[in-house]
């Protein structure tokens, strides 16, 4: 049994958990396969990245990727999906998420990998990594697609926030008001219940990690008829666990005799993680007792808040894991979530959480490992890091409870159990 895992990259929360299951699908010893069209982290076993020169049989495809080389050597290739995003996003309000379009820069159908498949894997697949008419109406073969935002069944949106459109065909997107066509989602929505219009409900399972996104999909107009399961995002507790932290201690010194409140982004900055909500809570906390740090690419900006340290972007796992274990409460106050593999982490590190109750998180915070904020504002944010800091949680059962949800091991079983049924299908 083949496995191809596709993903636009390796990096971020979406292209980390499809690593992650890669890596344990090996140790398994099946035959699995990872395709992206970006590779930022280290080598790994069976990854490739796609590449126009393996893939071209058409008669002079050589020819059109040099020319498409040669015009990105010297700057004056645009890729369409970056083309229509200067033209059709201009004007578009701030405090959004991704709005992207589904233009392909590959033609992954003729992926030796892919044609040797036995399964094919989709993950984040936006960004140009996924051809959507080409693809879908060549495959044959059965597919998985796990969801990390809302984008596959949108009509741009990676989340919809409070509308609901995508249940019937996207027909005016109020995340484009002041552009020049708000009725481009439905053009793009169109466009894509067309593609997979060719695709036989039973070759295509959803798969996502929270049964909040699963059921969205599943209301959805363009995926309502495919099968669904909820698997969750698998953590790496070789990695991910209780450590001693007596030297993250002593390197930094600011964290003696204090406790520490630990904020994980990938822009420290980025509004929709809800920086503005953490800092304004934790500019009203006693600075003789807690400090604020913050692991992700730092902001100037911010960088002369009284006692809050941003450490920067860690990729060592490692390092992160004893960070997590460093913390007392780990905070995530995001305005809109899937299932962040962040909380995930720190839960098996056993470092109790806070969040905002939006998305999957309800399904990871409970009463034994944190606390879920409802109201969106600093002041109850505040309360809840406080509750948690002079609550005496039992940082083994987080962990141990965490393993049994979101243990590596486990998550590649169930998949695998979902591949054998494709398999015989």
């Amino acid at each position: 049994m083949k496995i191809v895992h596709i993903s636009t990259s390796d990096r971020g929360g979406a292209g980390i958990a499809a690593v992650r299951l890669h890596l344990s699908l090996l140790e398994k010893n099946v035959d699995s396969h990872l395709l992206t069209l970006y590779q930022f982290g280290p080598t790994l076993p069976n990854h490739v990245t796609y590449a126009n020169k393996d893939v071209m049989i058409a008669p002079l495809g050589w020819l059109k990727d040099f020319i498409i080389k040669v015009k990105r050597k010297f700057r004056i290739y645009q890729p369409a999906h970056d083309r229509k995003g200067k033209k059709y996003l201009k004007g578009r309000g701030t405090g959004f998420e991704n709005f992207s379009f589904p233009d392909g820069l590959t033609r992954l159908e003729r992926h030796p990998l892919v044609m040797s498949a036995d399964i094919i894997h989709l993950h984040w697949v936006s960004e140009g990594m996924l051809n959507w008419s080409t693809f879908f109406s060549a495959c044959q073969k059965p597919l998985i697609w796990t969801l990390h935002d809302m984008n596959p069944f949108t009509g741009g949106c990676h989340h919809a926030d409070d509308c609901t459109l995508f249940q019937s065909n996207c027909s005016i997107c109020p995340q484009l008001k002041g552009t020049i066509d708000p009725g481009i989602s439905h053009a793009i929505w169109s466009y894509k219940a067309k593609s997979v219009s060719d695709i036989k409900n039973s070759q295509l399972t959803i798969t996502a990690p929270s049964h909040w996104l699963t059921q969205l999909s599943q209301s959805s107009k363009l995926f309502s008829s495919f099968n669904h399961i909820t698997i969750a995002n698998g953590v790496n507790n070789s990695v991910f666990h209780p450590v001693d932290v007596e030297e993250m201690r002593k390197k930094y010194s600011w964290s003696q005799g204090k406790k520490v409140i630990l904020f994980v982004a990938h822009h420290v900055n980025n509004i929709r993680k809800g920086i503005p909500f953490l800092l304004e809570a934790f500019q009203s906390m006693n600075r003789e007792e807690v400090v604020l740090c913050s692991v992700g690419y730092p902001s100037e900006e911010l960088s002369s808040i009284p006692g809050f340290y941003q450490l920067g972007y860690v990729q060592d796992e490692s390092t992160m894991a004893a960070l997590y274990s460093m913390a007392d409460v780990f905070v995530l106050p995001s305005m809109a979530e899937n299932f962040p593999n962040t909380i995930a982490e720190a839960l098996c590190c056993g470092t109790p959480c806070v969040a905002f109750e939006v998305g999957g998180i309800p399904e990871q915070i409970n009463s034994g490992n944190g606390v879920l904020v409802k109201e969106k504002n600093a002041v109850a944010l505040g309360g809840a890091i406080e509750q948690v800091l002079t609550t005496n949680f039992s940082r083994a059962q987080i962990a141990a409870d965490a393993k049994l949800r979101f243990g590596q091991s486990l998550i590649a079983d169930a998949f695998i159990s979902l591949y054998r049924k494709g398999v015989d299908a």
